[in-house]
């Protein structure tokens, strides 16, 4: 795999990615309520996906959130009286930008306390030189190019 974020192409098995990329490293932290492997014929190097959660959401007696399966998965609150539950859920969908990272990424665990940090994909879409495309269709799944991965 061969990136040129600048130019917003990765290299990958032959066939040419493009996307729109944040400038700056953006940091993720939260715990983890899945943590798994991923795969999609569209975007190959996806390699893990992740739901990382704060405040009421990262309570497995308040909040139950279901494993990503395609990408996509669900939460429900345990208990309606409370109201809707406070704090962030966003589902992360993880290129490694090296191997180093992708052996990290391997042994995060549902439960862990982490800090993620990457370069983070802008308009939900990655267009491929073979004319497939991916994009991504719910606004808190993010896709990261993760350049670095903390346990708290």
């Amino acid at each position: 795999m061969q990136l040129d974020l600048e130019a917003g192409r990765i290299d990958y098995a032959g066939i040419t990615y493009e996307a729109l990329w944040t400038e700056e490293t953006i940091r993720f932290e939260g715990d983890l309520r899945y943590a798994g492997r991923a795969y999609s014929r569209e975007l190959p190097m996806v390699t893990h996906d992740a739901v990382l959660t704060t405040g009421d959401f990262s309570d497995p007696k308040l909040v139950k959130v279901s494993p990503l399966k395609k990408g996509s998965g669900t939460w429900r609150s345990k208990s309606s009286s409370k109201g809707t539950p406070k704090g962030t859920l966003v589902a992360l969908h993880f290129i490694p930008s090296d191997l180093g990272i992708h052996g990290q990424l391997t042994r995060l665990r549902e439960g862990d306390s982490v800090e993620i940090e990457g370069r983070v994909e802008t308009d939900s879409r990655v267009d491929a030189s073979n004319g497939g495309f991916w994009r991504l269709n719910h606004s808190n799944h993010k896709l990261v190019l993760v350049t670095a991965v903390k346990k708290r």
